[in-house]
């Protein structure tokens, strides 16, 4: 039934907290695909010896790619299960994740998509914020875009411009996907990006595809200073990236109000990275990104900023 994708790099510390969260499910039928992406720690031996014991487990092993689509995208290949789900190696998942999803979605057999709410964790597993969406008052931000169906929330058509213009709600470990719309859908996993290629990837599902948001927590993110996320540089430039494409590709499904908004949106993002470069003395890149957040949101203060840097670039070089 499920086939669960683990890419994995150098992930030694946490791997086997991470499986033994799949082997301990009260619903069985799934197989994990783990992605080794060249690790140069003993990550592989640790799985290897659960893959001796545990033939549901698979360990594929590539070149060090550096780039988690990548690495998903592989495991795809292999995955023979109905539905899809996605854990990292330094999360877990609670016990009953697979047979609530399970449940929900045989439950829903027309709709694709099933996404949960999810808790995050410290680096020694201890609680730091419990139902991470319910915090964020999302079922009340998000209520034009939803309607009750039991003890879930049917998203309508229109929640990707939620997850555009408000709030990216859909998490890599908490989503669910029936198997037959990942093959309709090429690429996959977009190579070109180093973070955000999984919100790209639910921006294009949401499009043509309804969503059941089940409002339990049943995935713990791990805040790990270690994770690629918390590079400053690749998670500006990622975001900004990843909503520049949406912007771009969806800009004809937004009211005109919605695409100013947006278009308000990605400029500052533009902005925020234009900012980093310039504390970073990278006065070119500032002046590449201030200039392309003035030409999706002219205001005087992105033009201010557009010709200060200019003024610094002219008088160091």
């Amino acid at each position: 039934m499920f086939s669960i994708i683990m890419p994995a790099y150098n992930a030694s510390l946490y791997i086997e907290l991470a499986i033994q969260s799949v082997v301990n499910q009260t619903y069985q039928d799934w197989e994990l695909i783990i992605i080794d992406d060249g690790s140069t720690d003993d990550t592989k031996d640790k799985v290897n010896a659960w893959v001796n014991k545990e033939p549901r487990i698979k360990l594929i092993c590539q070149p060090n790619s550096g780039q988690p689509s990548i690495a998903r995208n592989n495991a795809l290949t292999h995955a023979k299960g109905e539905l899809i789900c996605f854990l990292d190696a330094d999360d877990t998942i609670a016990p009953q994740k697979l047979e609530m999803s399970a449940e929900a979605m045989a439950n829903q057999q027309e709709i694709d998509i099933l996404f949960t709410d999810f808790n995050t964790i410290n680096e020694d597993g201890g609680m730091v914020q419990r139902s991470y969406l319910d915090n964020q008052n999302f079922l009340i931000e998000a209520k034009n875009y939803l309607t009750p169906v039991g003890s879930m929330f049917l998203c309508s058509k229109q929640f990707y411009k939620f997850m555009a213009l408000k709030s990216t709600a859909i998490h890599t470990i908490t989503i669910v996907i029936r198997k037959t719309i990942i093959k309709e859908l090429q690429p996959l996993f977009s190579t070109e990006l180093t973070i955000g290629e999984d919100l790209d990837l639910w921006f294009r599902l949401l499009l043509n595809n309804e969503a059941i948001y089940l409002p339990t927590p049943l995935s713990n993110y791990r805040i790990n200073p270690n994770s690629i996320t918390k590079n400053d540089k690749k998670l500006l430039e990622g975001t900004l990236q990843t909503h520049l494409t949406n912007f771009k590709r969806f800009k004809n499904h937004l009211t005109p109000l919605e695409r100013k908004c947006y278009k308000h949106k990605v400029a500052q993002f533009a902005e925020d990275l234009a900012y980093y470069y310039r504390n970073e003395h990278e006065l070119l890149s500032s002046k590449k990104y201030y200039w392309l957040s003035l030409t999706l949101n002219p205001s005087f203060r992105a033009t201010y900023n557009l010709f200060k840097v200019s003024y610094i670039y002219l008088f160091t070089k």
